[in-house]
């Protein structure tokens, strides 16, 4: 039996910030969330590869309810001790912030 796998989804969200739509991809093996713009839904654009995240899991935190202010994406991992959250830092250039550790 082969065992050795290649990179596959985990968990995918997609939000809308302003007139954007984004959809998160969050890859197993890899431990990377990819970011890309769907605004037009037949012409994706890659924005941005936020990298050793071990994503399980992803939650959108919307500014109107957010502790800052700010569009937040939540990362669940693998790690029991620590949660990343990716803060939209202007426009949708996300910013990777530790916001949770033991």
């Amino acid at each position: 039996m082969y065992n050795d796998k290649g990179t596959e989804p985990e968990a995918v969200i997609t939000y809308t910030i302003d007139e954007f739509t984004y959809a998160f991809v969050g890859l197993e093996r890899s431990g990377n969330v990819f970011v890309y713009d769907i605004s037009n839904p037949t012409a994706p654009v890659f924005l941005q590869n936020l990298q050793n995240t071990s994503p399980e899991g992803l939650t959108v935190f919307p500014s109107a309810d957010s502790p800052n202010g700010k569009d937040l994406l939540i990362v669940s991992n693998e790690f029991p001790d620590k949660e990343f959250v990716i803060e939209d830092a202007n426009g949708g250039d996300f910013d990777k912030l530790v916001i949770y550790s033991k």
